[in-house]
């Protein structure tokens, strides 16, 4: 049996959100944070949680072959027991939102007795993880501003919703505004991700799913936010264990948008939802009536406002139209999420494996030759010597900012013999309390290690 998420040395080294502008306003005040990494400026770089440890592995494709299980491509980012911080409680993370490159918040859905909330994470130093002083931190303790203080359950997603503002969806409750226990609720944190929110008063609710004139109660999953403000979200009836989507308007109004029994031979996944790129519309992943792998899309062809029969679903995906790219099924997915080259990626916990949907022919689908790719694999990445995940849960998305660029220390977009020059200027143990932008290693000083790699990233 293989152990999961081992952690290893690090040598170095948004949805990536694609911001609003109000969005991208905000995040401009963060100072920015230059890695070592041997990806380049505009590479797309995966964050995963894997539960069966508790961490956040870091996915990135050195080689260029589009997998990320070679040696050094699936690293350790974070893991309670190993980084300089008093977070061990942190037992299970649900959420991941991707703030920018190596800047993360996680929502941890862990047990009432050990608490759960909201976590930032950074890279500070440059080395690949947030395990060092101050790189993992509280951002929200998960109290709420309502009679009795309790805190969050078991938060199921984390999002910048389109004002920019930070949502959390809190569920596995099932309970009203009674002061003893969280509701099903999204709540709304108007703090800025780099900061921590120190007051209740910082927090809003934003839509009960519990509340008395409902008559229900919602046991949600998945969300995803639309640009034009609509909140989509997964719900499971607890008796009868259908699947249905629901949405919140940007008004307020919330309401069933399909329910899997109106679709014939059609079963939807709870816990695959995500928004289309293009369309807006929501992406889910499913199953035919005799367990294949479906990606489907909630069109509302005859434009009623809700899913009423099959007819308004776009088949992205159907394993039997996939030829040799088939998906072997079942297929236990965990995420479903769009990165930011338009790319779709399926966290398969049943194989411990992620899969890459992208439409390489125009045509609209992913059924074509080629596009379907396992871009991850726990068993593959263990023999390589890379982190094997098990259990995979959640992903976000990151770009390798500008300023990331190997080598390029004089920041002029190439590396060539003006880096050069500083790097030998530098040579030796690095001044302790100076920046040491040549130490391209992370190693605390500048020699051949160093000089390999800006002669690696040459580009003149």
């Amino acid at each position: 049996m293989r152990t999961p998420c081992i952690p290893r040395a690090v040598a170095g080294t948004a949805v990536c959100m694609l911001a609003t502008a109000s969005m991208a306003d905000g995040l401009q005040s963060l100072a920015p944070i230059t890695a070592h990494t041997d990806l380049q400026s505009g590479e797309i770089v995966a964050y995963v949680s894997c539960v069966s440890q508790n961490s956040i592995i870091k996915l990135q494709d050195l080689t260029g072959d589009g997998t990320r299980h070679g040696h050094g491509e699936a690293e350790q980012f974070f893991q309670p027991g190993i980084a300089d911080s008093s977070l061990n409680s942190i037992s299970s993370v649900q959420a991941i939102l991707a703030v920018e490159y190596d800047h993360l918040l996680i929502a941890d859905g862990s047990t009432a007795e050990s608490g759960s909330g909201v976590y930032r994470l950074r890279d500070l130093s440059g080395d690949g993880t947030a395990h060092g002083s101050g790189e993992a931190a509280v951002y929200w303790d998960g109290e709420l501003p309502i009679d009795g203080s309790p805190a969050i359950d078991r938060p199921k997603a984390i999002t910048i919703g389109p004002d920019g503002a930070v949502y959390i969806a809190d569920n596995n409750t099932l309970s009203a505004f009674d002061g003893a226990e969280a509701p099903e609720a999204v709540w709304r944190i108007d703090e800025h991700p780099a900061n921590e929110v120190t007051s209740t008063g910082n927090v809003e609710l934003h839509h009960e799913l519990c509340a008395a004139d409902h008559g229900f109660c919602l046991s949600t999953e998945a969300y995803r936010w639309t640009e034009d403000g609509k909140l989509y979200f997964t719900s499971v009836d607890v008796w009868s264990n259908t699947v249905s989507v629901w949405v919140i308007e940007a008004d307020g109004t919330l309401f069933e948008y399909a329910n899997e029994d109106d679709l014939l031979g059609i079963r939807l996944s709870s816990t695959g939802l995500a928004i289309h790129p293009a369309t807006g519309r929501p992406v889910l992943a499913a199953a035919d009536a005799n367990g294949r792998p479906l990606i489907v899309e909630l069109a509302d062809h005859n434009g009623s406002g809700a899913i009423e029969h099959n007819d308004d679903l776009n088949i992205l995906y159907h394993a039997d139209a996939a030829g040799s790219d088939a998906l072997q099924s079942p297929i236990e997915v965990m995420d479903l999420a769009f990165a930011p080259d338009g790319s779709l990626w399926m966290l398969d916990d049943g194989s411990d494996s992620i899969i890459r949907f992208a439409d390489g022919n125009g045509d609209g689908t992913f059924n074509g030759p080629g596009e379907v790719q396992t871009v991850y694999d726990a068993a593959e990445a263990e023999l390589n010597g890379a982190a094997a995940i098990e259990l995979p849960r959640a992903i976000a998305f990151a770009i390798v900012p500008e300023a990331a660029q190997t080598g390029d220390l004089n920041h002029d977009g190439v590396v060539n013999g003006k880096d050069l020059a500083i790097l030998l200027s530098a040579w030796g143990d690095c001044p302790a309390a100076d920046p040491c932008p040549a130490d391209l290693t992370g190693n605390g000083s500048v020699g051949g290690d160093d000089l390999s790699v800006l002669l690696r990233h040459w580009s003149d």
